[in-house]
């Protein structure tokens, strides 16, 4: 990334609701819908508002933080908030494959403990960033496995509501978790 984006209004709306202390958010949508941005404008602003935030980056085959093949957690802080994702990680957990498709498990577990490790250092906002890997059986399986596991405030939904409701349908009525759609 280089560190120029286009903000929707849509992002800065949805930010000033979610963007608080000790809250997670889990970003989910199909490949190449903006995901990434969104999620590196989440840290932008979480950072502008005075929080230490976390970006763990599960999306193994296109990630901005580690190499390729990895989960990764990098922290910032509101001190020097200049958020670089130059493909360095303050942690990794190797996954071994550019798609979760076989490695379901690796994920979850990667998932969690660069969770957890962004938990540990105290990070006051926790976003998530994910793979497109979204339209089988399987991937719908292993999103709410992830979501079960990381148990998020927030889902962010980016794409086009019908194909990620086969997702997030089963969690509407949870009271610990909001979804959110944006286009």
């Amino acid at each position: 990334m280089d560190g120029t984006y286009q903000v929707n209004p849509h992002w800065k709306r949805l930010a000033s609701r979610i963007v608080k202390p000790q809250q997670v958010v889990l970003v989910i949508g199909s490949t190449d819908v903006g995901k990434s941005t969104f999620c590196r404008f989440l840290a932008d602003f979480a950072l502008a508002r005075g929080l230490k935030t976390a970006l763990v980056d599960a999306d193994v085959g296109q990630s901005q933080i580690g190499p390729p093949t990895t989960i990764g957690m990098k922290s910032f802080t509101p001190e020097d908030p200049s958020v670089q994702f130059n493909g360095t990680a303050d942690q990794l957990y190797f996954v071994g494959d550019l798609s979760p498709r076989g490695h379901y498990l690796e994920v979850l577990i990667g998932t969690s403990l660069m969770v957890d490790s962004a938990r540990e250092i105290d990070a006051n906002f926790i976003i998530i960033d994910t793979t497109g890997y979204i339209h089988d059986a399987p991937a719908v399986t292993l999103k709410q496995h992830k979501i079960e596991l990381i148990r998020p405030n927030h889902i962010v939904c980016i794409g086009r509501s019908s194909e990620l409701e086969q997702i997030t349908a089963c969690y509407c009525q949870q009271d610990w978790l909001n979804i959110h759609h944006l286009r």
